[in-house]
C-alpha cells in the first residue's frame, strides 16, 4: 500500500523536525515506511529572500531529507 503526496506545513524548523519524527513513529507502528529518498522539504518565506538556506532542514532515521 502506498501513500503519496502528503503535505505538512509548519511555522518553524523545530516543529517540522518533531512532526517528521512523530509521523515516522506512527508509520513504524503500523509497519509502514517513509522513503527518505522520495521525501522533500521546502521553505516558503518571501520576507528573507536573500538568506542562504541550508541543504536540509530535517532528517528521517538519520538520513538527510533533501531540500528543494
Amino acid at each position: 500500500m502506498n501513500y503519496d503526496d502528503v503535505v505538512l506545513v509548519f511555522d518553524d524548523e523545530e516543529s517540522l523536525r518533531k512532526a517528521v519524527k512523530k509521523l515516522n513513529e506512527v508509520f513504524n507502528r503500523y509497519r509502514l515506511k517513509i522513503n527518505p529518498s522520495k521525501t522533500k522539504t521546502m521553505i516558503f518565506n518571501q520576507q528573507y529572500e536573500d538568506r542562504n538556506y541550508p541543504a536540509s532542514i530535517a532528517t528521517l532515521d538519520g538520513q538527510i531529507l533533501e531540500y528543494e
